[in-house]
């Protein structure tokens, strides 16, 4: 079973204090209000928290991309906003510059990144090309020493106050997503503005708007990487999957504690009754993490109440005992230990059974 080095796990409490103590307290604000929240950015880079996987010597912190996503999850389980602010700057925005970057790029844009002095964005989706970014209309043509670009991106996280971003844009449309390029965009670039602020459900305070490019000049050695190779550069899912696992695991964890009180109670460490027993039956989380698919909150429930007839209708003799219910109780609560009561008192009452079978036949 997966567990985390004892690194990782100092790593994850100081990320979850940090978060409980300086983001927590400003969610609902951030969220009511719509406030991009600069005094939070400006903690992160205090703490090393905006180049977490970059390189030390290139402004980062060196932490490897596990410790990165540990940190990302815990931001994003009390606010989802400022988890996904980081999420955007960091694997969006740093690592493509980190991975096919120049050295010159680096230097300029990366380190002053990695250290929080600035915040980036990613421009890629458009009107018309979501998922689908061949569709991009999006367009740069190169003119000697530079390019000039014209189009339009919509819903980039972080807009309303990056300060670098890495924009897409077709250089050859006859080639699909083979012709898109990458390039490094300065906020302050002539004929590069900004619409107003996407009036969103979530992630209320991400500062998501719509980027205007009108006859923009980039210089060519702000593309970065290859001319056409602009597709490939887009970051693995991994690396922006950390927003999501701290929502769900929020969502989890606040779905499962009227659960986690009834198995407390059922297993008689909390003296008084919390809520009914159907509904931890509801919450089940156990369920999803057993690599046998049995239900062991219910072979728990049953172990309680001596139901062993019902127990090894669910194949207890089945669980290999390797403790994921525990590890998918939010509370930890040891289920496991029920399968093993439950497996030696089916076998106990199975012999029993045999025994008295055979002195009958005597």
């Amino acid at each position: 079973m997966f567990k985390l080095s004892d690194e990782h796990v100092q790593l994850q409490q100081t990320f979850r204090d940090f978060a409980e103590n300086e983001v927590k307290p400003l969610a609902k604000e951030l969220d009511e209000t719509e406030r991009f929240p600069l005094e939070t950015i400006a903690k992160m880079a205090e703490m090393g928290m905006m180049g977490l996987p970059v390189p030390e010597e290139l402004g980062g912190s060196g932490i490897d991309q596990l410790g990165y996503i540990l940190a990302v999850e815990e931001l994003s389980k009390v606010c989802a906003t400022t988890g996904i602010i980081l999420s955007a700057h960091t694997s969006l925005c740093c690592w493509p510059i980190m991975t096919f970057g120049t050295p010159e790029q680096k230097e300029k844009y990366l380190k002053p990144l990695a250290s929080g002095k600035k915040l980036g964005a990613f421009a890629l989706t458009e009107p018309s090309a979501g998922t689908d970014a061949s569709m991009q209309k999006s367009v740069a043509v190169l003119e000697g020493d530079h390019y000039v670009l014209n189009g339009n991106k919509v819903f980039i996280t972080n807009a309303g106050a990056a300060d670098v971003f890495i924009v897409f844009a077709m250089t050859n449309k006859e080639l699909g997503t083979k012709g898109i390029t990458a390039f490094i965009l300065e906020r302050d670039t002539p004929g590069f503005t900004m619409g107003k602020p996407e009036n969103k459900m979530g992630l209320r305070a991400s500062s998501t708007c719509e980027l205007v490019f009108d006859n923009v000049i980039i210089p060519a050695e702000n593309r970065l990487g290859d001319e056409g190779k602009g597709f490939k550069e887009t970051p693995d899912r991994v690396l922006t999957g950390g927003p999501m696992m701290g929502i769900a695991q929020y969502t989890l964890d606040v779905t499962c504690i009227k659960g986690t009180n009834a198995v407390l109670c059922l297993t008689k460490k909390e003296a008084a009754p919390v809520v009914e027993e159907e509904t931890c039956l509801r919450c089940a989380r156990c369920v999803n993490v057993c690599p046998m698919h049995l239900t062991p909150v219910y072979m728990h429930l049953y172990a309680e109440k001596g139901m062993w007839k019902e127990a090894e209708a669910l194949n207890v003799m089945d669980c290999i005992e390797c403790g994921s219910c525990a590890y998918g109780c939010p509370a930890g609560i040891p289920l496991v230990q029920s399968f093993r009561t439950g497996k030696k008192l089916v076998r106990d009452a199975a012999a029993r059974e045999k025994a008295k079978k055979e002195a009958a036949a005597k």
